[in-house]
């Protein structure tokens, strides 16, 4: 028998090492110098602030965030009918992040408060398609780059 002409045909997968995921959904930043989570979302048309994330702001004493009263409260739609997003008011925030390039921050972010808080998990700051385009998301430049890198992904 010929070892070097043996194909693998199947691997033995641990379960969990196949949940591990190397890109985490959201990212560490500071706002007025509280630690905050970030999703920089794609898919989003604005930017949202969870009203308890300023609550914690407030707390710890650093909020000098100009805080707009819309004229109305505006819903947002998700995907999802419970997606959907109540805002009432609007603030201009400024994220800093700490990349392996340096800082980065993003000054007068418009964001709009969530009235009621944001699901459990998603994020502190929701930064918006119209944002994440602006540091260079692009999803054809994506599929242009992966593609670059080989043409084809199994991804089952």
């Amino acid at each position: 028998r010929n070892d070097a002409k043996r194909k693998i045909i199947g691997a033995a997968v641990d379960p969990q090492g196949a949940l591990i995921i190397d890109c985490p959904r959201t990212v560490a930043c500071d706002v007025n110098g509280v630690t905050a989570l970030a999703l920089l979302d794609s898919g989003a048309d604005q930017s949202v602030v969870s009203p308890t994330f300023l609550v914690r702001v407030e707390y710890i004493g650093n909020f000098t965030l100009a805080v707009r009263q819309l004229d109305r409260p505006i819903e947002l739609g998700g995907f999802m009918e419970a997606m959907k997003l109540t805002v009432d008011h609007e603030v201009k925030l400024r994220l800093t992040f700490e990349t392996a390039e340096g800082t980065l921050v993003l000054s007068n972010l418009k964001c709009w408060v969530a009235a009621m808080p944001l699901q459990d998990g998603l994020a502190d700051v929701i930064v918006s398609r119209a944002i994440t385009s602006r540091l260079g998301y692009c999803p054809h430049l994506l599929l242009a780059q992966a593609r670059r890198m080989q043409s084809a992904y199994d991804l089952n």
